[in-house]
């Protein structure tokens, strides 16, 4: 499944992804449903690449969650 047709289907089912900061130049990945912060992963990512590989594997699971 594609980055695009994931991010569809977990808007349509009102399901966010973004980073949240942390200290230290740090950010954990978080996702909410219906704007009710769900899980926050514990992993710390250290550069903005890290954060896209993350926001991207997160958004592609979700929607196979929705799919199946």
């Amino acid at each position: 499944m594609d980055i695009s047709k994931a991010m569809s289907i977990c808007f349509k089912n009102k399901i966010k992804v973004y980073p949240i900061f942390c200290k230290e130049n740090k950010y954990q990945i978080e996702y909410s449903v219906n704007d009710i912060p769900k899980t926050r992963y514990v992993k710390k990512l250290n550069n903005s690449n890290e954060v896209n590989i993350a926001m991207t594997s997160t958004y592609i699971f979700l929607a196979k969650k929705q799919v199946l």
